[in-house]
């Protein structure tokens, strides 16, 4: 009985060796092809580890590849030589590089210049936040190859709009619109520059140009524009048809103003792809969210004013008052979002209303704080007072009916109600299109469009 027990417990021990010791397999790729670095001919150390170049590669980010070979014969792929290879991306820092010039430029240039790490030498964000400088020539391992055929270079020597960041994990945050990059979108190459007569030899980030607009975009610019006649028209029939001295005509009015301008602006921006000066397309992105928020306090006003006209039988509200809450409360909140995007340093909570943009950046988070919440407190709101005044008006009917004529209050609450009713569905369905394309923003989904073309067109 102990000899079982003593084999029972020798096999368990050594089944546990088995399971706890550390096993590679070397048949598995452990990173990208482009991400490794031929290991052939380099001699591992005791452990298995492989020194390359100023780091040494652990053997569990070491793996054999099949080099594939193509037979001209029958045109056919073969497997050829297994080709030892290390993940070097993952013990040192990457970086892509467009050109074999980048390296050649240096390797010239330091046997007469002295200052040629100067110019190879940037900033670079750490994990923790803290900036430190970097050599990119010595401290970063390269990978080769450009992004794409047309690129643009951004130079902040030259331009206010070009500056850049770049961070430890290889993203890099374009500035002018906040795009965050990862590595295989950008690459680093020296560029010629003749600035005030002087050539110079500048090391910089370049990305794909491109000034083509995404489809839903384009669609929302015409939505936009084809909405924006039916509100010079209903303005118009207020103005010739209705009693313009009430103050729901007066806000609803003032309501279809804004709404025509922020469309016009939005429309022509997008249809026209005008490239405006920096400084006029903040303004322009202000204006814009500034008449959005119009629009949505001026819903808000409209319907506290039928309840207010219903509950208190016929009483006359103060336009005054709607007129200083109408125009000056989206004001505010306008100053306070330039404050925002002037004063925070972190992009993810900035509105994102910068010189490429020009309007709120609505594919990040941060446009949930500056625009999307007052959407849904307006909504809120808004929904609040049309059910305060058709349950009033169920309850006192017969009171109602006595100071109203029955077929013009029917007629007023329920045209109020239906354009309500459509007013909530586009701002449920925009509302719907931004969360569904801040959680798939690497996703292409035309089902995106119905929404935007639905809010483009109330």
């Amino acid at each position: 009985m102990a000899k079982i027990m003593n084999c029972s417990i020798f096999f368990a021990l050594k089944f546990l060796v088995l399971i706890l010791t550390p096993r590679f397999d070397t048949s598995v790729a452990k990173c990208l092809y482009n991400y490794s670095v031929d290991l052939t001919g380099v001699t591992p150390n005791e452990n298995g580890a492989y020194p390359y170049e100023d780091v040494v590669i652990p053997p569990h980010l070491v793996f054999d590849y099949k080099m594939p070979k193509r037979n001209c014969k029958n045109d056919q792929h073969q497997l050829a030589n297994i080709q030892k290879r290390g993940c070097i991306c993952m013990v040192k820092k990457c970086l892509r590089v467009c050109t074999e010039s980048f390296r050649v430029y240096y390797q010239e240039s330091i046997k007469v210049k002295s200052d040629i790490d100067i110019g190879y030498t940037k900033n670079i964000t750490l994990i923790n936040g803290s900036i430190s400088e970097f050599n990119l020539m010595l401290d970063f391992h390269h990978i080769m190859g450009s992004v794409c055929e047309k690129e643009y270079v951004l130079v902040p020597e030259m331009e206010a709009n070009d500056k850049w960041t770049l961070y430890e994990n290889g993203s890099l945050l374009r500035l002018s619109d906040m795009r965050l990059m990862s590595e295989m979108e950008y690459c680093f190459d020296v560029s010629e520059f003749e600035i005030d007569g002087n050539l110079y030899f500048l090391v910089n980030p370049s990305n794909c140009a491109s000034d083509t607009l995404p489809n839903n975009l384009i669609i929302n610019g015409y939505a936009m524009l084809f909405s924006v006649p039916f509100f010079v028209l209903t303005i118009l029939y207020l103005y010739c048809c209705m009693n313009i001295e009430k103050p729901y005509s007066k806000s609803l009015i003032s309501y279809l103003s804004a709404l025509a301008v922020s469309y016009s602006l939005i429309s022509f921006m997008i249809i026209s792809k005008i490239k405006f000066e920096p400084i006029t397309c903040q303004i322009l992105g202000f204006i814009i969210y500034y008449t959005m928020i119009c629009y949505l306090t001026w819903t808000c006003i409209i319907s506290y004013d039928l309840w207010y006209s219903y509950s208190n039988f016929g009483a006359t509200s103060s336009f005054l008052k709607y007129t200083i809450v109408g125009w000056m409360l989206p004001l505010i909140m306008t100053l306070l979002t330039a404050i925002a995007q002037m004063t925070i340093p972190d992009p993810d909570f900035q509105p994102g209303i910068v010189a490429i943009s020009c309007t709120l950046d609505n594919t990040r988070w941060s446009a949930l704080i500056y625009l999307y919440i007052p959407c849904i407190l307006a909504l809120i709101y808004t929904l609040t007072m049309y059910i305060r005044t058709l349950v009033f008006i169920k309850r006192s009917n017969d009171v109602v009916q006595q100071n109203y004529d029955a077929d013009s209050t029917s007629f007023g609450v329920f045209l109020n109600f239906r354009l309500f009713s459509f007013m909530c569905l586009s701002w449920i369905v925009d509302i719907v299109s931004f969360f569904w394309q801040a959680t798939h923003q690497k996703e292409k989904n035309s089902g995106v469009y119905l929404p935007d073309v639905l809010n483009a067109s109330q």
